[in-house]
């Protein structure tokens, strides 16, 4: 997460800009893991419902085959939310731009 050491050198009005886009990316950021944290668990329950086999090879490509699989939704996912997350930035941005600037009383 991006971090501005000597911010309280800063104009307020700049200090309020920074604050604002780090709380959208921080957000932003946030869902990033919790989509990926479902995905780990979809593919853990995939991989552990795999049946058992002697040969180890064929067990070995089964589980590349789900995991291939998982990896492909997972990343398609993660993509969606940047493409949705990405059309929505202006609206949302000016939404926190406002909330920051009420709460601070400028």
């Amino acid at each position: 997460m991006p971090y501005w050491k000597n911010k309280k050198y800063a104009l307020p009005e700049i200090a309020l800009i920074w604050d604002s886009f780090s709380f959208d990316i921080k957000r932003h950021e946030e869902h990033h893991a919790e989509i990926a944290r479902i995905h780990a668990h979809q593919l853990y329950n995939s991989l552990k419902s795999l049946k058992k086999t002697n040969d180890c090879r064929l067990f070995q490509k089964n589980a590349d085959k789900i995991t291939r699989h998982h990896m492909n939704i997972h990343d398609k996912d993660q993509h969606q939310f940047d493409i949705i997350d990405g059309k929505n930035f202006s609206r949302r941005i000016r939404k926190i731009l406002v909330h920051h600037i009420k709460k601070s009383g400028f």
